[in-house]
Order: C-alpha cells, then sequence, then structure tokens
C-alpha cells in the first residue's frame, strides 16, 4: 500500500494590492501546504520551479495574462486555473491560454446575494434620506 502523500502545488498570481493571505487564512480546510504567491513578473520569473504547480489562482489582468501564456505553453503539469474575480474577459483574451485545453472556472454567482442586499440597501438610503438623521 503507497502511503505517500500526493500534494497539490498552487501559484497564486494576483496584484500586489490584493491580500491572498488573508483569503488563504480565511479558507475551512486548507488546499495545500506548497503554494506560492506571484505579485509581479518579476515574482513569477524568479521561480526555480515555476512550470510544476497543478493550479492557479489568479486574480485581475496585467501581468497575469504573461503568467497564463507561459504556463499554458509550458506547463505539463497544470490542470486548472481559477479566477478569484467573476469575470474572464481579461484571461480569455491571453491567446495561449485560450488555446489550451486547461479549464478556467470562476467565482460567478457567489456574490449574487450580498449584491442585491447592497442595492436594496442603497436604494432605502436614499428613499428614506437618511443623510439628512446625521
Amino acid at each position: 500500500m503507497d502511503t505517500t502523500k500526493s500534494t497539490t502545488r498552487i501559484l497564486f498570481a494576483v496584484q500586489p494590492y490584493v491580500d491572498i493571505m488573508g483569503l488563504c487564512a480565511r479558507m475551512k480546510t486548507p488546499l495545500s501546504d506548497e503554494y506560492d504567491i506571484c505579485k509581479s513578473i518579476e515574482d513569477y520569473n524568479s521561480l526555480t520551479d515555476k512550470y510544476s504547480y497543478d493550479l492557479m489562482v489568479v486574480l485581475y489582468g496585467g501581468f497575469v495574462l504573461d503568467i497564463l501564456n507561459d504556463q499554458a505553453k509550458n506547463s505539463q503539469r497544470l490542470k486548472w486555473v481559477h479566477s478569484v474575480s467573476a469575470g474572464i474577459d481579461a484571461y480569455v483574451s491571453a491567446a495561449d491560454f485560450r488555446a489550451s485545453p486547461i479549464p478556467l472556472t470562476n467565482v460567478k454567482g457567489a456574490f449574487s446575494a450580498v449584491l442585491g442586499e447592497f442595492i436594496g440597501l442603497g436604494m432605502l438610503y436614499h428613499t428614506k434620506k437618511l443623510e439628512s438623521f446625521a
């Protein structure tokens, strides 16, 4: 019986202002003990084993598109890309990634209830002229 534990390696590619560690801390079950975070193309280029990731988690475009294209073109291991945003237009504009068989998932619908509540709150705020109560 093989008792070797298989670990999923995760690459987070996010903009510098994103608190990805805060997001990871709120997860009930950690996905992996092996992950790297790239907040710039320089971070990515400094990785010694950049083609060893199974999963890539992305947030927003910019340099992330260059990483997506590079991974799609050169990684034999990448199996899945997940966007932490609902929109995917920026990611599908990465030509090499778009042409690859790597699936892209996103959080579509995850914020629907919260946005509905916020819209309702805004409507009540303005209808009842709450700023006049200050």
